[in-house]
């Protein structure tokens, strides 16, 4: 997230009951897994509306997440069938999926 100069955010544990906090919410397909987000140390600012710090982010701002996309999606998003005659479960050129780089369930990194 890019906050522009001078402006901030509300971090996403602020420290007084009437801010609010910055959520990152992602909507994912069907059958793939997002893991828990993991939002970047806030700064402590004194803003003029606050007696006590503010907890915030300013600039650019790294919230990471991780993607679990599951081997069987993968297969039918692909149109390759197992147990297919002729095809025996291997894509392009002759790969398997294993070979290919695709595990179980391959994770992602997210940025923001």
């Amino acid at each position: 997230m890019d906050i522009p100069s001078g402006y901030h955010v509300n971090s996403n544990r602020p420290l007084e009951k009437f801010l609010i906090a910055t959520q990152l919410q992602i909507e994912a397909p069907q059958g793939i897994r997002v893991g828990p987000i993991i939002y970047p140390r806030p700064l402590l600012r004194s803003l003029k509306f606050s007696k006590s710090k503010v907890s915030v982010f300013e600039g650019h701002t790294i919230m990471r997440f991780s993607v679990t996309v599951p081997r069987s999606r993968d297969v039918v998003e692909r149109g390759i069938e197992r147990g297919k005659k002729g095809n025996s479960g291997r894509g392009e050129k002759g790969k398997t999926q294993k070979q290919r780089g695709k595990g179980k369930g391959q994770r992602v990194k997210g940025n923001g």
